[in-house]
C-alpha cells in the first residue's frame, strides 16, 4: 500500500518501498516522496513536480535538456550522476557560445586562453574561467572507473552541488537572462524615441 494510504488511516506501518503524493495547502505545488527501508533505515528520494531544473526562462534547449537531467538525478539522490549532467550541461552552454572544438577539456582551455588575451565574450571577462576546469574534472570523476575506487564518488555530496549549481545559476545569468533584460530594454527605448520624432498628426 501507498504511504498515503497508510498515512490516511492513521496507522504508521509502512511497507517497502512506500510513495506519498504530497501537495502544499498554501501554494498547491506537489510533491512525490518515495521511500524504501534501506541498510537498517530508510532512504527518500523527493521528485517535484516539474522538477527543479536550473534553466532560465531563455536557455537553449541543448543546455536546458541537460540541465533538466541533472535536476531530476539530484532529487533521487543521484548526486553523480547529476554531476555527470552538469558536466555535460555545461559543455553545451560553452558549444552554443561558439566553443566548438572537440572535447569539453579544450573547449575549457580555449575560453581561459580568450579571457587572458581579453578576446572572450563579455560574460566571461568577470568570470574565473578556472573553475570551469573543476567541473570538468568532477563531471570526468563521476563517469570515469577511477581504477575501481567508488569511495571517490563520496567526494560529489550536497555541498558540492550547491556550489555547482550556484555556478550556473550565476552563468545563466549573465550569458542569457542579462542580456535578454538589456535587449527588451533597449527596444522599448529606441522604439519610444523613434515615436517622438515623427511629425504631430503623422
Amino acid at each position: 500500500r501507498g504511504l498515503h494510504d497508510e498515512v490516511a488511516g492513521g496507522d504508521w506501518v509502512l511497507a517497502s518501498p512506500g510513495a506519498a503524493t504530497l501537495t502544499c495547502r498554501q501554494c498547491h505545488h506537489t510533491t512525490t516522496v518515495l521511500l524504501a527501508w534501506k541498510e537498517g533505515e530508510f532512504a527518500s528520494a523527493v521528485f517535484l513536480e516539474g522538477g527543479r531544473s536550473l534553466a532560465t526562462p531563455n536557455s537553449p534547449p541543448p543546455v536546458r535538456h541537460y540541465l533538466d537531467e541533472a535536476a531530476r538525478c539530484r532529487d533521487a539522490n543521484a548526486p553523480s550522476a547529476a554531476m555527470t549532467m552538469y558536466r555535460a550541461g555545461l559543455e553545451s552552454l560553452l558549444f552554443e557560445q561558439d566553443f566548438k572544438m572537440r572535447m569539453l577539456g579544450n573547449k575549457v582551455a580555449s575560453l581561459v586562453d580568450a579571457v587572458k588575451n581579453k578576446t572572450a565574450p563579455k560574460w566571461a571577462l568577470d568570470l574565473d574561467p578556472e573553475v570551469l576546469k573543476h567541473v570538468k574534472e568532477l563531471g570526468d570523476g563521476a563517469i570515469h572507473p577511477n581504477d575501481g575506487d567508488i569511495a571517490l564518488q563520496e567526494v560529489i555530496d550536497a555541498g558540492v552541488i550547491e556550489a555547482v549549481e550556484a555556478l550556473f545559476e550565476q552563468l545563466l545569468d549573465v550569458v542569457y537572462e542579462r542580456p535578454a533584460i538589456d535587449a527588451a530594454r533597449n527596444d522599448k527605448l529606441r522604439a519610444a524615441a523613434a515615436a517622438m520624432k515623427k511629425p504631430a498628426g503623422a
